[in-house]
C-alpha cells in the first residue's frame, strides 16, 4: 500500500505525467503482483490524469471532419456525371458506325442502278455479265441468214467487253471491245470479232457498234448495233446488218 500511496500522490501533484504514470503503473504491476492492480488500474484510467484539448485543437478536428464529410458527399455526384458524358459519347459513336455500315450499302446499290439524281448514273453500272437476246433485221442480211440468237456479255471495270454466241461465228474466237458511258444511263460500245471458214482460213473482221440505254433498275438494257463487214484486203462490204437486242443482268444465285 506505500508504493501505491506513492503513486497516487504523485499523480495528483502532476496532472500533465500521464505518460509516466503509465510507465510507473507497468512496473508497479510486475512488482506488487494482484492485489494492487485494481488501484493502479484506476489511477491510470482515471479522468483526473487526462488533459482535456483545447479549443483550438476542438476546432482544428471540426474541421478535418467537416473537410472529409465534404469530400464524401462531392465524390458520388461528380464521378457518375463523368461517366454518364463518356457513355452518351461512346454511344453516339457506335450508333454513328452502325448508321454508316447500313446507308453506305443503299447508297452504293442506288448507284449502281443509275439512280445518283445528278444526271450522270454511275459508270459502272453496266459491269457484270449479261445475256442477251439478238434479232437481226431480214431487210439488212442476205435471204436465208439467221435472225435470231442469244449472246453472253461481259462488261469489267477497265472498260474491256468480251462476247460469244450461239449466232454467226459461233464456235470462233470471242468477240472483244471496249465500252464507256455517254450519259445517263446511256452507254457505246464498240466490239472487233474474226472470221474463220471451216478450214480456218481467215475471212475477214466484223466490227460491231451499239448504242446501250440501261433501265432504271439496272438490270435489263435495249441496244441497236450496226455491222460493218471488213475483207481480208479492208474492203468493207456495201450492206450493213443492224440488229436490236435485249439483255438482262445474270443474276448471282445462291447454291443451296
Amino acid at each position: 500500500m506505500t508504493q501505491s500511496a506513492s503513486l497516487l500522490q504523485s499523480a495528483t501533484n502532476h496532472p500533465d505525467r500521464e505518460r509516466k504514470i503509465h510507465v510507473h503503473t507497468r512496473c508497479a504491476l510486475r512488482a506488487t503482483g494482484r492485489q494492487n492492480r485494481k488501484i493502479i488500474c484506476w489511477l491510470v484510467n482515471s479522468q483526473q490524469f487526462r488533459r482535456d484539448p483545447s479549443d483550438a485543437d476542438k476546432t482544428k478536428t471540426n474541421r478535418e471532419r467537416t473537410n472529409r464529410m465534404t469530400n464524401m458527399l462531392n465524390q458520388p455526384t461528380v464521378l457518375p456525371r463523368l461517366t454518364k458524358i463518356k457513355g452518351f459519347i461512346l454511344a453516339s459513336l457506335i450508333a454513328g458506325a452502325m448508321a454508316m455500315t447500313f446507308l453506305l450499302p443503299v447508297r452504293k446499290a442506288q448507284a449502281d442502278n443509275g439512280d445518283s439524281g445528278r444526271g450522270g448514273g454511275n459508270p459502272e453500272a453496266l459491269l457484270g455479265t449479261w445475256i442477251v437476246q439478238v434479232s437481226i433485221d431480214p431487210t439488212t442480211v442476205p435471204p436465208g441468214s439467221l435472225l435470231s440468237f442469244t449472246a453472253l456479255q461481259t462488261y469489267d471495270a477497265g472498260g474491256g467487253f468480251v462476247v460469244s454466241n450461239s449466232g454467226p461465228g459461233a464456235g470462233g474466237p470471242a468477240g472483244q471491245g471496249n465500252w464507256v458511258r455517254t450519259g445517263d444511263r446511256q452507254f457505246v460500245l464498240t466490239q472487233l470479232r474474226l472470221g474463220f471458214d471451216a478450214d480456218n482460213n481467215f475471212t475477214g473482221l466484223n466490227k460491231i457498234r451499239s448504242i446501250l440505254t440501261l433501265d432504271k433498275r439496272g438490270n435489263e438494257f435495249t441496244e441497236i448495233a450496226q455491222v460493218d463487214i471488213i475483207l481480208p484486203n479492208g474492203t468493207v462490204l456495201p450492206f450493213h446488218p443492224v440488229a436490236t437486242s435485249h439483255g438482262t443482268r445474270v443474276a448471282i444465285e445462291p447454291l443451296n
